[in-house]
């Protein structure tokens, strides 16, 4: 008499609750039996083990809190926050005024590095041109923000000429520096020094406004500005060298797939599904529509004979087209119940030019359409054993 056994209970796995304890839009459900190995489903789901998404975690809180890094920019503790009344409004630029200065800033990040660019004129003269140099590993956002501040202290240090109007208009192409400039609850360090320095020079009475300029459009003071901005990567003294939250927790989530990568080589479970992806970060790049059918074939857990006589469920592994055992493999290469679905997946993959029987990666990579409908066709969902 064949006994059912704990291990084979079927179960939709939830690889949330299961591999991950941080929080997700949506719960990644595997649908899996439970016996399909962690190290598996973690590739199957997409989703970090939690042992190495813990350790990302833990690093970021550190770090932003000041306890790990110390060339972090940070948000201003509370205590420094200025006072909404003291809150500087940002004024428009007014399309048919005059202004003693016109300020053109940019910011630019390549492969080369990071820098920002100003240029000011006074009517159409060109009076004064900066070029810094950020940390490489600044954003293309801090490099905006950086011009534009440093255009604020130039205005502060212009000798200006008896009557000359304190008027200047600020031109930036950089619509989410003016938004954040504007958010109250936004309180970035070089936010708020733009707003400090902004504030004194009203107090000064400079009338500063800003506006925003598409760039790359033939507007002479722009493309200078950004020109100036490309220059400043090769420059030798570098001005600014906090590096954004943004950055830390890019690096810290590649170290933790880089960790997921070596744990995943390393790994004795799951070699079924190793065959697929061979590599996370091959995993990470496909949108799979996992079902339990598919995710029976990746893993070599599911309702097949040879899963069932592996777990003692069964007696004889052997399929029931009586041509060997019903493995993942004899159901995609040989059962004859399924020459018609496999005589599709094998025309399609001729036809781009593929040969047959496939790799399974190139079944993954190039036909993950066609391989799924395969599936489908299969309708592993439905069975039932004996």
């Amino acid at each position: 008499m064949v006994t059912r056994t704990e291990p084979c209970k079927l179960t939709h796995t939830r690889t949330h609750a299961r591999t991950h304890a941080h929080t997700h839009t949506h719960t990644h459900i595997a649908k899996a039996f439970r016996t399909t190995s962690t190290e598996a489903l973690c590739i199957l789901t997409g989703l970090t083990p939690i042992t190495i998404k813990l350790e990302e975690i833990a690093r970021n809180y550190k770090t932003k809190k000041g306890l790990l890094g110390s060339n972090i920019e940070r948000p201003l503790e509370l205590r420094d926050w200025p006072h909404l009344a003291d809150f500087p409004a940002v004024q428009d630029t007014k399309p048919n005024e005059d202004y003693a200065y016109e300020i053109y800033t940019d910011g630019s990040k390549s492969s080369e590095g990071v820098g920002s660019g100003v240029a000011v004129f006074f009517g159409d003269y060109l009076v004064q041109q900066s070029k810094c140099r950020l940390h490489g590993e600044c954003s293309n956002n801090q490099a905006e923000q950086f011009a534009i501040l440093k255009a604020l202290h130039i205005v502060n240090d212009l000798q200006l000429q008896h009557n000359t109007p304190k008027t200047a208009s600020l031109y930036t192409d950089s619509k989410i520096t003016l938004d954040s400039l504007q958010n109250s609850r936004n309180h970035n360090s070089l936010i708020e020094e733009i707003r400090k320095e902004l504030t004194y020079l009203r107090g000064t009475g400079w009338i500063i406004t800003f506006s925003w300029v598409k760039a790359h459009i033939g507007i002479f003071g722009n493309e200078l500005a950004d020109r100036l901005a490309k220059k400043a990567t090769r420059e030798d003294t570098l001005h600014y060298s906090k590096i954004p939250m943004s950055g830390v927790t890019k690096t810290s989530r590649e170290e933790s797939l880089a960790k997921w990568e070596n744990q995943w080589q390393l790994a004795k479970n799951g070699a079924e599904t190793r065959r697929y992806f061979p590599q996370v970060s091959q995993r990470l790049a496909l949108h799979i529509p996992v079902s339990a059918g598919l995710t029976t074939m990746l893993t070599g857990h599911g309702r097949i004979n040879a899963y069932y006589h592996r777990f003692r469920i069964i007696q004889d592994p052997t399929c029931s087209c009586n041509n060997g055992e019903e493995t993942v493999d004899h159901i995609l290469l040989e059962c004859t119940k399924y020459n018609k679905p496999r005589n599709k997946l094998k025309m399609i993959i001729n036809f781009k030019g593929g040969r047959w029987p496939p790799n399974k990666t190139d079944l993954m990579e190039k036909y993950l359409k066609e391989y799924c409908k395969f599936v489908r066709e299969v309708d592993l969902e439905s069975r039932r054993h004996v």
